[in-house]
């Protein structure tokens, strides 16, 4: 029973982290897409052999300028550490990391995972997809501890230049309002 409470708990800790990013997204004037994570809202392709399975991400960071749409899973967590002489790190499901990575091979699409630190104001912390994969390959446990090194405390470049398509075409509807 308390094993049921935990994922209720950590569902709703997850739906909280995506809308913490989400606030984040329009707030800077990012465009997105949230892609529906409710039952029945996936088409049975992504539900194949386990190794082969594909896990949709949460969100889709939209490019103004034809760029390279990007996509987004966002996971809460807060860094712990195995034993008292390591690190506090992230951790992800070594299947997710296997998961979204199928989903990256498969359709071509760059692909980001984003963890959301509660118990540090809520700073993002980003990863790309093929760093995770890269990490999984050298161990084989059922989770991937993440060193701090190999993630960005800053929003990636992708992900800027969204921010600087967008208040180009807002400078473009300006001039164009002008005349």
């Amino acid at each position: 029973m308390s094993e049921y409470k935990n994922d209720s708990v950590n569902k709703r800790k997850g739906i909280a982290a995506e809308i913490i990013f989400e606030i984040y997204l329009n707030d800077e004037k990012i465009p997105f897409l949230r892609i529906d994570q409710s039952e029945g809202m996936i088409s049975s392709f992504f539900y194949q052999e386990k190794d082969k399975k594909i896990k949709r991400p949460d969100y889709i960071i939209l490019s103004v300028n034809n760029t390279n749409d990007i996509y987004i899973d966002v996971k809460y967590r807060n860094k712990n550490s195995s034993s008292k002489k390591d690190e506090p790190r992230f951790y992800i499901d070594a299947d997710d990391v296997i998961h979204l990575y199928n989903f990256h091979e498969k359709f071509k699409k760059e692909l980001w995972v984003v963890f959301i630190d509660f118990l540090d104001n809520n700073k993002f912390y980003y990863i790309d997809i093929t760093k995770l994969k890269e990490i999984k390959k050298e161990i084989n446990n059922n989770s991937v501890n993440i060193d701090d090194s190999l993630l960005q405390e800053l929003l990636p470049d992708v992900l800027n230049s969204r921010k600087e398509e967008k208040s180009v075409s807002e400078d473009i509807n300006i001039d164009n309002e002008a005349k």
